[in-house]
């Protein structure tokens, strides 16, 4: 993942000319688009962690109601979002449909296509992160089709081609083909055009990291804000912080970002014991719950089951966050891996917490450290059966089983056993574990650790 960073570096272009036409017969209007950064850690633009981020060109010269492209995998990738360019003013439903292979021969039905989810976005005058978990593996050699469809006939920007099947972005692992404008749904094809945004993939990798995402609203707000971050059954790097910013304070302010092993409670008026990572000079363009990232990268460890705070203050009442009714320190996000809880508003810089039961407002941006996690595309772990009731298999293909651990999805233990019996394969008994999620985490005698996914019926 690159850790440059370039604050507030946007790509300007200018469209001339009312003579045009979109395809769906909207004239292209002389205005001035601004599109965010297409790297990573630029501003307004929030990628999945764990993957790459390849852009295709702006410029926002023809649009209709869907377009329809191919990713071709040079090596093995998973796709799991998209940045897409909505129309201007467009506010609706987006819906992905994907299928295995050239979308040659299947553009004028859904039948041999998946729909892959809908979602209402609403345009913000960037090129924004579709929040649709994609989670599409194209092995090495093979082809992805998607098509974009919206709601009405002007949903999408894009722009023309020069040859159907074309390469329009390409990097070391992916390309992504020139395809074509729709109007309607698997209707009436416009040929050649070019998706614009970002297609965000992973290689299969041997730590996973991923992207928390909290709520992001206009609810409240102040100068700062507490929060505490625990980590799960493995330890975890944390990369990046985006936080919210209001605009109905002043645009230009400063921003400080410290962090502290255990929690900010207690600690909230002296800088004693915190490290700053942060202190920067923002000035943000117009736009409410638009995440901006907070440094030029983070690399804070948080050791597997303990707790590191994080204080975001400006000197301006510029940070969103919303309130909470639950105590403070209650978790509020949870994925198995990281636990983001219940902090506290701050008016001045370590003044203590004056406003008790807030959110942080934001995303962050972690990585799983340490630990050999499988590949996206490996099957070290065997677990069966799953769904389970009361006993579970695991199996290890390349190493014995030293250790099993069981996590609910706040990172508590619920089970924890040695095996000695230097064996590949043990059953378990989970007859004390209510029904819900969880996940299993099984340490091999090569120091490896492999966890899955687990529904206990």
């Amino acid at each position: 993942m690159k850790k440059t960073f370039i604050l507030l570096t946007t790509l300007s272009l200018i469209h001339f000319g009312f003579s045009q036409t979109k395809d769906n017969g909207q004239p292209i209007s002389s205005t001035t688009f601004t599109a965010p950064s297409l790297e990573k850690g630029g501003s307004g633009v929030i990628g999945l962690y764990c993957g790459n981020n390849l852009s295709t060109p702006v410029v926002s010269t023809n649009g209709n109601q869907g377009v329809m492209f191919e990713v071709h995998a040079l090596n093995t990738v998973v796709v799991t979002a998209l940045s897409i360019n909505l129309a201007n003013n467009y506010s609706g439903d987006v819906t992905v449909y994907h299928r295995t292979g050239s979308f040659t021969s299947f553009e004028g039905s859904a039948v041999g296509w998946t729909n892959l989810g809908t979602i209402n976005m609403t345009n913000p005058g960037t090129v924004q992160l579709m929040p649709l978990p994609l989670d599409t593996e194209i092995p090495s050699g093979t082809i992805a089709s998607f098509y974009l469809h919206g709601t009405n006939g002007d949903s999408f920007d894009y722009s023309d081609g020069t040859a159907l099947g074309a390469t329009l972005a390409s990097d070391a692992n992916i390309d992504v083909k020139q395809g074509h404008g729709v109007t309607d749904i698997f209707g009436t094809l416009f040929t050649p055009r070019n998706f614009e945004g970002i297609v965000h993939y992973c290689l299969p990798q041997s730590i996973i990291c991923d992207t928390a995402f909290t709520d992001l609203n206009d609810v409240n707000g102040n100068s700062g804000i507490f929060f505490d971050v625990t980590a799960g059954a493995n330890p975890i790097n944390i990369e990046q912080l985006y936080g919210d910013f209001t605009y109905f304070g002043p645009q230009e302010f400063n921003l400080k970002l410290y962090s502290r092993p255990g929690t900010h409670v207690g600690f909230e008026n002296s800088l004693v014991g915190w490290t700053l990572h942060a202190d920067n000079n923002l000035a943000l363009p117009s736009g409410n719950n638009i995440p901006r990232a907070l440094t030029s990268g983070l690399t804070v460890q948080v050791p597997a089951g303990t707790t590191r705070a994080f204080y975001i203050f400006t000197d301006a009442n510029n940070i969103d966050y919303n309130n909470d009714p639950d105590p403070l320190g209650t978790p509020t996000y949870s994925d198995g891996n990281i636990i983001i809880k219940t902090g506290g508003g701050n008016t001045t810089l370590f003044g203590g917490v004056s406003n008790p039961q807030r959110n942080f407002n934001g995303i962050i941006d972690y990585c799983i450290a340490n630990v050999g996690i499988d590949d996206l595309s490996a099957s070290e772990l065997q677990m069966f059966p799953n769904p389970a009731n009361d006993k579970l298999t695991l199996s290890l293909v390349n190493s014995q089983i030293s250790k099993i651990v069981i996590t609910d999805l706040l990172g508590q233990t619920c089970f924890s056993q040695d095996n000695n019996s230097s064996k590949n394969e043990t059953s378990i008994d989970l007859g004390n574990l209510k029904s819900g999620a969880y996940f299993v985490s099984v340490y091999g005698s090569n120091s490896q650790v492999h966890s899955m996914k687990l529904i206990k019926q």
